[in-house]
């Protein structure tokens, strides 16, 4: 019974509430607060610290905060941002072949 409220009391960045990386959907729903203010309100913190603090911050959370879905890691949402998430296609395996020698 500890276990289960200790895994949902867990700050994950989120898959379903996010924007970029999902981090203030995962803060918002760890506080029990809505996301949109925390995005708001950090927006209007990051202008009024000359924005770069804001911008490496933010980075640093998406990197460290875990994901709630394995799938939804900060490199995925980096090749997605990159448009093609396509890999090479695989090399085709023949099996049962017989080979005979053609003479000319």
């Amino acid at each position: 019974m500890r276990e289960e409220r200790r895994n949902q009391r867990r700050l994950k960045r989120s898959s379903t509430d996010r924007k970029l990386a999902g981090v203030f959907g995962g803060l918002g729903h760890y506080l029990h607060v809505n996301s949109n203010f925390l995005r708001v309100a950090y927006l209007i913190l990051t202008a009024l610290t000359t924005i770069v603090p804001g911008i490496l911050i933010y980075i640093m959370l998406a990197i460290t905060i875990p994901a709630d879905n394995p799938g939804t890691d900060l490199l995925t949402i980096l090749r997605h941002l990159g448009g093609k998430t396509e890999s090479k296609p695989q090399r085709k395996e023949l099996h049962d072949v017989e080979e005979h020698d053609i003479k000319k």
